[in-house]
């Protein structure tokens, strides 16, 4: 019993520090709760620093799933332990990253600390690390910022070179703009995908991270061109050229024009927009093409015993993707919209051959068995293939 109260404490203590981090903690509630779960030490200098693991899915696939939560398990255990902090709060945030909390050390002595916990657990568990510290704050209030900071900071590996450990000062200093590589696969992945609410909002937000930065002059050149070259590539995905996407006059004079943030922002919303949308129309166009070839193989098979899986097969497309067309151009599912058909055919033989059985206009239309016919026709037309046929004579009478 008392250990589950323990358990329990644990928990709610870890909960409230998330809530803390992710920024949905009432203030009028984090004195209260710092004191009723024992963190009154967190009261200056607190630093914040995100662990991550560098491939996670190759762990899954090398450890398995149940073992790497046996591994991680032991690995915040050290973390806990043999950091040499005098107290600390170390917990999982996500699948492939923890956050160390500690309070009291300078960010210097932070970093030499973790960096040297982190080679060892790198030695004897055989995995790849990489932790960042945001500024130090002086209060719980405060620690979502430098949380924030520490997973922007994460997000330029490639400046880590042969460290596992950096502040996000220090990436402040080597970064002149802010434009981290996941962003940029992301951006690539919205517009690729027709998706612009998506990609609008990452490009609103990088302006408007670079503008609380004070990105001007040289360094707003740089990002425009490192945006640039991401839009061009987007371009080169579509199988296309910028000169032929773009009015060529007016995009070349544009590249080498200085524009301050918001300018920029304004334009690449417009090149950008118009790459989403020409992606969208032709994601349109495609799937309207491998509609009209699922629904002819259903038209043409329906008599026989067929299958979503066998649709996708015969098109090479996924199954995902064939259930994806008929909800969002049918606003109904593969296998609704086949019984559908499969009903409307057998009401027309009802009606057609007067004499002819039950259990043959299943088998003619598609289905296995007169009960699962009798069943699926009921569902659709609320009464039996029985009671269809002589409400029909009825009014040809």
């Amino acid at each position: 019993m008392k250990l589950r109260l323990a358990q329990n404490q644990v928990y709610l203590r870890e909960k409230f520090l998330k809530d803390l981090l992710y920024g949905i903690m009432q203030e009028d509630d984090i004195i209260d709760m710092q004191k009723r779960y024992d963190l009154e030490y967190l009261k200056e200098d607190i630093s914040v620093t995100v662990v991550e693991y560098v491939d996670i899915e190759h762990l899954k696939g090398f450890l398995g799933r149940n073992d790497l939560t046996s591994v991680k398990r032991e690995i915040l255990e050290y973390i806990r332990t043999d950091t040499g902090f005098e107290r600390l709060e170390v917990f999982e945030t996500s699948e492939s990253q923890f956050v160390i909390i500690t309070a009291g050390y300078g960010l210097e002595e932070v970093k030499r600390m973790v960096s040297n916990s982190l080679n060892i657990v790198e030695a004897c568990y055989d995995v790849s690390l990489l932790g960042a510290a945001g500024e130090l704050c002086q209060s719980l209030e405060e620690i979502r910022s430098p949380f924030y900071d520490a997973l922007n900071a994460l997000g330029y590996k490639s400046m880590f070179a042969n460290r596992n450990m950096v502040t996000a000062r220090e990436i402040q200093r080597m970064n002149t703009y802010y434009y981290p590589l996941e962003l940029e696969k992301n951006l690539i992945g919205y517009i690729q995908q027709g998706r612009w609410d998506s990609a609008e909002k990452l490009i609103n937000n990088v302006m408007e991270k670079n503008r609380s930065l004070f990105v001007t002059g040289e360094n707003a050149t740089e990002l425009k061109f490192a945006m640039l070259a991401t839009l061009k590539r987007c371009v080169q995905l579509q199988g296309r050229t910028a000169e032929a996407v773009f009015d060529k006059q007016s995009f070349e004079k544009w590249q080498f024009a200085k524009e301050n943030l918001e300018e920029m922002r304004c334009s690449f919303l417009v090149y950008f927009g118009q790459l989403c949308s020409d992606a969208a129309n032709a994601r349109a166009r495609e799937g309207s093409s491998a509609l009209r070839c699922l629904l002819d193989y259903i038209h043409e098979n329906y008599m026989k015993d067929i299958s979503l899986s066998d649709a996708a097969d015969q098109y090479e497309i996924s199954q995902g993707y064939v259930g994806k067309l008929f909800r969002e151009h049918l606003q109904t599912t593969f296998k609704d919209y086949l019984n559908q058909y499969r009903v409307d055919a057998a009401k027309e033989l009802l009606v057609q051959n007067p004499t002819m059985k039950i259990n043959e206009i299943a088998q003619r239309v598609g289905f296995i068995s007169a009960v699962t016919f009798n069943r699926v026709f009921k569902r659709y037309e609320s009464v039996s293939p029985g009671e269809y046929r002589k409400k029909q004579e009825q009014v040809q009478v």
